[in-house]
C-alpha cells in the first residue's frame, strides 16, 4: 500500500491531516519527556495548569476563554487534574453557582517542576526550528490568526471568483 502523502497535491491539500498527525506525535513524545522529568499530568493539560497557576480562583469560564476552548474541553482537562489531585473546586465567595480552581500543593509541586522545564522547552523547540529551517511557532500562530480572520470557505470563494474570471 502506497503513503497517503503520496503526491505534492495531497501533501498540500490536506494541512488539517499533516497538523493532527503533529499533534500526536508532540503528544506522545511530550508524555514520555513529561514522565522524565516527574511530571504526572498529561501535556494535554499543560496550558490548563499554568493558567491556573497563573490565576488563583479562576473558574471553568475564565479558563475557556483565557485559552479559547470550548467549555467542555476544558471540564475535560480540569476532570483530569482533579483525579490527579493537583488542582481542587471551591465554591466562589462572590458567585455561589461557580466553582474557583486553585493548585494543591501537589498541583504547585508539578507547576514548580513545569516553569523550571520551560527554558529546556523552549531550547528544544529552538532545535527543531533550526533542523526544519522554520519557526514552527511562528507559522503556527500565524495560520492560526489567519484563518480567524478569513475562513476556508471564503477563501475558496474568493479562488473561484479569480477562476471565473
Amino acid at each position: 500500500m502506497t503513503s497517503f502523502f503520496d503526491s505534492e497535491k495531497t501533501v498540500r491539500s490536506f494541512v488539517g491531516k499533516l497538523a493532527f498527525d503533529l499533534r500526536q506525535i508532540l503528544s506522545s513524545q511530550a508524555k514520555e519527556l513529561y514522565q522524565n522529568i516527574g511530571l504526572i499530568f498529561p501535556p494535554t493539560c499543560t496550558s490548563t495548569m499554568l493558567q491556573i497557576g497563573k490565576n488563583k480562583g479562576c473558574s471553568m469560564a475564565d479558563l475557556a476563554t483565557a485559552l479559547e476552548y470550548p467549555h467542555q474541553l476544558i471540564t475535560q482537562r480540569v476532570n483530569i487534574l482533579l483525579e490527579h489531585r493537583l488542582i481542587r473546586k471551591r465554591t466562589s465567595k462572590c458567585d455561589k453557582r461557580r466553582y474557583d480552581l486553585e493548585l494543591t500543593k501537589a498541583g504547585r509541586h508539578q507547576l514548580k517542576l513545569l516553569e523550571e522545564f520551560l527554558d529546556d522547552a523552549m531550547m528544544l523547540f529552538d532545535n527543531l526550528n533550526q533542523e526544519i529551517e522554520a519557526n514552527l511557532s511562528q507559522v503556527l500562530s500565524r495560520s492560526i490568526v489567519a484563518l480567524k480572520k478569513k475562513d476556508l470557505l471564503s477563501r475558496m470563494e474568493e479562488i473561484r471568483v479569480v477562476q471565473d474570471r
